[in-house]
């Protein structure tokens, strides 16, 4: 379920998958999403956005890319987070985000 002003979905890579956020195609898949799109690597570092994250949060692409994710996340919720993260790249399955 997507929320006006939240961040829907984010793209999570891990071991053994390549990331490819450079090719033509997933570029322009990304940008025509009307969601905030992030890529996060399995340390949690934001790899790529896509221009609706610039706009929900107010940060140019180039000052999101290379922070960790739970920069984006509510300061209460960091540690919490941080562990649901943790916990998806020792099983990556398909999962809901919690909705607050």
């Amino acid at each position: 379920m997507s929320v006006p002003g939240h961040c829907s979905a984010f793209i999570a890579f891990h071991e053994g998958v390549q990331m490819r956020a450079h090719t033509t195609e997933f570029e322009r898949l990304l940008e025509a999403m009307p969601d905030g799109m992030a890529g996060v690597d399995p340390a949690g570092v934001i790899r790529f956005v896509n221009r609706q994250m610039e706009s929900m949060f107010g940060y140019e692409r180039g000052d999101m890319v290379g922070l960790p994710i739970e920069t984006l996340v509510p300061e209460s919720l960091r540690e919490v987070h941080s562990g649901h993260r943790e916990g998806y790249n020792d099983a990556p399955l398909q999962r809901p985000m919690e909705e607050t």
